[in-house]
C-alpha cells in the first residue's frame, strides 16, 4: 500500500506584531500554508491603507502599483489626527523632492513622522505582508516604495468590516463612508492622494477635493532649560546662567499637541551631556544606515 500522506505542518504563531496587546485588539489569521499570525489592529489598518494605492499584480499583463513611503507618512499623520490610527508622532528633519520643469529640487524640512507607524511598516515587511522597493534618484538620494503583497491581500480578505470603516472614514473625502452603501461613494474618484508642492503637502481627489495637510506644522511645547558644562571642560570658574527660577513660566505656556500622547515624562534637576563619537547625530546616522539598506537589530 502507498505510504500515508505527511501530516500538515503544525500551526505556529508570529507574535512580533501583537506582543503585550489585549485579545480585543488583535486579529488571528491562518495563511494557506498553515502558519497562524497574531496581528494588531493598527498593523492591519496600515496594510489596508497601502492596499488602496499599491498592490502586487496577480496576472502577467497586470501592471505593478507602488506608493512612496513619504506619501504614506502623510496619510499616517492624517489618520492619527482623525483618531483612526493609535500611533504617536514627533518632528523629524526630512528631505522632500520638489518637482520643477526640468529637474527635481530637494528641500530639507521638519515633518511630523510616526516612528511607531514606520516600525509597523518594518514588521509587515518582515512578515511578508508588504513588498518594498528602493528607488534611487539622480541627486544621489533614495526613497522606499511599498505595495501590499499577495499574502497581504489574502489577509485583508479576512479584515473585520469595522477596521475597514475606520480607515475609509479618513481616507475618502466625503464624510461618513457609510454613504457608500447608498452608491454615493466612488471608490477611485473620492480616494485621497498626496502630492508635493513648494508649500508642502496637498491632499486631493479626482472629484475636486483639495486640502492642505498640517504634517509640516510643528507643535510647540513650553519648557525652561539652563546651560551646563562639566568643570573638566570649563576654562574658567565663571558661573553659568541658572534659569531654574523661571521654571514656573513653562506652566503659563499653551501646548499645541493635537493628539493624546501615551507617555508623559516629568524631569527635575536634570544634567544632560551631549557627546558625539562619530561626526554625525543619531538621526543622521539612521539616515546613513537607510542609504545602505541596513537597519539596527
Amino acid at each position: 500500500p502507498p505510504p500515508p500522506p505527511p501530516p500538515p505542518p503544525p500551526s505556529s504563531f508570529s507574535k512580533s506584531m501583537a506582543d503585550d496587546l489585549p485579545p480585543e485588539d488583535v486579529m488571528v489569521w491562518t495563511d494557506r500554508d498553515g502558519i497562524t499570525y497574531k496581528i494588531s489592529f493598527q498593523h492591519a489598518k496600515l496594510l489596508y491603507i497601502v492596499s488602496h494605492y499599491a498592490r502586487a499584480s496577480i496576472k502577467d499583463n497586470q501592471p505593478e502599483t507602488w506608493m512612496r513611503q513619504l506619501q504614506l507618512d502623510v496619510l499616517i499623520f492624517e489618520g492619527i489626527l482623525a483618531r483612526k490610527l493609535d500611533f504617536d508622532y514627533a518632528p523629524e528633519s526630512t528631505i522632500q523632492p520638489i518637482i520643477e520643469e526640468e529637474a527635481v529640487r530637494c528641500v530639507r524640512q521638519y515633518m511630523n513622522i510616526s516612528q511607531e507607524g514606520r516600525s509597523a511598516i518594518y514588521d509587515l515587511t518582515e512578515q511578508g505582508f508588504l513588498n518594498t522597493l528602493r528607488l534611487p534618484s539622480t541627486n544621489l538620494l533614495s526613497t522606499i516604495a511599498l505595495q501590499a503583497s499577495h499574502k497581504g491581500m489574502r489577509l485583508l480578505d479576512a479584515l473585520p468590516p469595522l477596521l475597514r470603516y475606520d480607515v475609509d472614514e479618513f481616507l475618502f473625502s466625503k464624510p461618513g463612508h457609510m454613504r457608500a452603501f447608498l452608491k454615493d461613494m466612488h471608490p477611485v474618484r473620492d480616494l485621497k492622494h498626496v502630492i508635493i508642492d513648494e508649500q508642502g503637502f496637498l491632499i486631493v481627489t479626482e472629484n475636486g477635493f483639495e486640502e492642505r495637510s498640517e504634517v509640516l506644522f510643528i507643535e510647540d511645547i513650553s519648557y525652561v532649560t539652563s546651560p551646563f558644562l562639566p568643570w573638566s571642560l570649563r576654562r574658567s570658574e565663571a558661573q553659568m546662567r541658572d534659569n531654574s527660577t523661571r521654571a514656573w513660566e513653562s506652566g503659563n505656556g499653551k501646548s499645541q499637541v493635537q493628539g493624546d500622547l501615551h507617555e508623559s515624562l516629568i524631569l527635575s534637576q536634570v544634567h544632560a551631556i551631549l557627546m558625539e563619537w562619530v561626526p554625525m547625530s543619531a538621526n543622521e546616522f539612521e539616515v546613513f544606515l537607510e542609504k545602505f539598506d541596513v537597519r539596527q537589530g
